[in-house]
């Protein structure tokens, strides 16, 4: 697997043009504001904008139980805390891509 990190304090519109520019199978966001109900449906309805439906995307950081539902029905298939085996994600990839 080729990993394009981004950086810190990416904007939806930065993600969205990264995807965009370099065509990833999968996007792992890194959510440790607690901004995620907010930031993960403006990222989500963006690709959907560019006609980015085969993408599998999935959060890391503190994503509190209740929250996985709701950002789930705007098309994120994982969720991974801190401390996160990173075999454990990296099957997940492996299991969910759509392409």
């Amino acid at each position: 697997m080729e990993v394009i990190y981004t950086g810190i304090h990416q904007t939806p519109d930065d993600v969205v043009n990264t995807v965009v520019q370099e065509d990833p199978d999968a996007v792992m966001l890194s959510m440790l504001s607690g901004a995620h109900n907010a930031l993960c449906p403006i990222i989500m309805s963006k690709l959907k904008e560019q006609g980015i439906d085969d993408v599998l995307v999935a959060v890391g950081g503190i994503i509190p139980d209740e929250d996985k539902p709701f950002l789930e029905g705007q098309g994120l298939k994982g969720f991974y805390g801190p401390g996160t085996d990173l075999n454990t994600i990296v099957e997940f990839v492996r299991n969910n891509l759509k392409r």
